[in-house]
């Protein structure tokens, strides 16, 4: 009897998961990226020319490894635009670089640290209508700025952008690239549907007096955290002005940033990620963060529920089966899209296991009160 039921469950969230995948690749997939032409004539439409438009902030703490190089592709992108650096008491010549490379530059008030602190900061000084954040170990392309630019119409007053990995030849630095393209497909058709909000503060872009309008992301003293102001933003301008959330969905707007280079570093980012789940308040990502979670826990204990007899053999490679093909087909179209199809490989099957375990064990730590580093701090999850 128990077997049956548990057999039952294990197909009944194998086929939730997998029609949430297929859901996903479809709606990443009727997104239609515009063409450079089209491009073109979407920024023709603006009300307000580029340079009073944007400001690009970033905040940086000891990044003097990176922000010249992003500076550099940064001023080309954006010519005429306020390009402003928020140091947040870096240890090393961050500020310095930044400032030879032309950028202007504000360091955080003694008493204030982090990247929300820095980010409020910076856009209190913004004088610009639009405000697009960046990492300060991005890469951006020429035309990035006039990409985010042309999918702030019609009415927008939020915009995503893609985010890519860039990687050695090391299997594990691919695979890393490889879960990113998925990642991203998933951002953009959550943001279509309307449903709950994904993004990433190293690509986006926002109205400045919409993100005064929901108090920008200012949350409950009990709900703070040392990540989230991205998707803490991104959760409240999709509910006080929805269907004005974009995705941006071209290679144009495309900003890449290094894939980690060891486990550990990789661990700790995605517990600093997996902080901002916490802070949504949107009931419908938290389900899916669920479905997620226990499905791939599930896949994990699979083989000793099926060596006691808890569940078949059967139902475990069924289950398996499911994943393998969902996230194929969801991987296929994001990998074409980045132009990195050949990430998809003959290692695929051990990356989805890989990907399992990266998925149960990361997700279970996120439940923990565990502490995690960032830019040399050890913070508290």
């Amino acid at each position: 009897m128990w077997t049956f039921l548990l057999d039952a469950f294990a197909i009944l969230l194998a086929f939730t998961y997998g029609l949430m995948q297929l859901r996903w690749w479809a709606t990443w997939q009727a997104i239609e990226p515009p063409t450079p032409t089209e491009l073109a004539d979407l920024l023709a439409t603006r009300v307000l020319p580029r340079s009073q438009a944007f400001t690009v902030l970033i905040p940086a703490r000891n990044e003097a490894a990176n922000i010249s190089a992003c500076l550099h592709r940064v001023q080309q992108a954006a010519q005429n635009s306020e390009v402003l650096v928020v140091d947040d008491h870096s240890t090393d010549a961050t500020p310095v670089l930044a400032r030879t490379a032309g950028a202007s530059v504000s360091v955080l008030p003694k008493g204030e640290q982090g990247k929300k602190a820095a980010l409020n900061h910076g856009i209190a000084q913004a004088t610009t209508p639009w405000i697009a954040t960046l990492d300060a170990d991005v890469a951006v392309g020429a035309r990035w700025l006039d990409a985010i630019n042309a999918h702030t119409y019609p009415e927008r007053v939020a915009v995503a952008g893609p985010v890519m990995l860039e990687h050695d030849n090391s299997w594990w630095q691919r695979w890393q690239a490889l879960d990113f393209c998925g990642m991203m497909a998933i951002t953009a058709a959550s943001l279509e549907h309307g449903h709950f909000a994904m993004g990433n503060g190293a690509n986006l872009a926002f109205d400045k007096s919409a993100f005064a309008e929901v108090d920008g992301y200012e949350l409950p003293e009990s709900q703070q955290s040392a990540s989230g102001d991205d998707m803490v933003l991104l959760g409240k301008l999709i509910r006080r002005f929805p269907g004005r959330v974009a995705f941006a969905k071209t290679r144009d707007a495309v900003v890449t940033t290094r894939a980690q280079a060891t486990v550990h570093d990789f661990v700790q980012q995605r517990l600093r990620w997996a902080a901002k789940t916490g802070l949504n308040h949107q009931a419908s990502l938290t389900v899916v963060l669920g479905v997620v979670w226990v499905f791939h826990l599930g896949l994990l204990l699979g083989p000793l529920l099926a060596a006691v007899n808890a569940i078949s053999w059967v139902t475990l490679g069924l289950c398996w089966l499911v994943k393998l093909i969902v996230d194929f087909v969801l991987l296929r179209s994001a990998t074409r899209f980045f132009g990195r199809a050949k990430l998809l490989d003959l290692s695929y099957p051990l990356g989805s296991l890989v990907h399992t375990f990266y998925v149960a064990g990361v997700g279970t730590l996120a439940l923990l009160p565990v502490d995690f580093t960032w830019k040399g701090r050890r913070l508290r999850h």
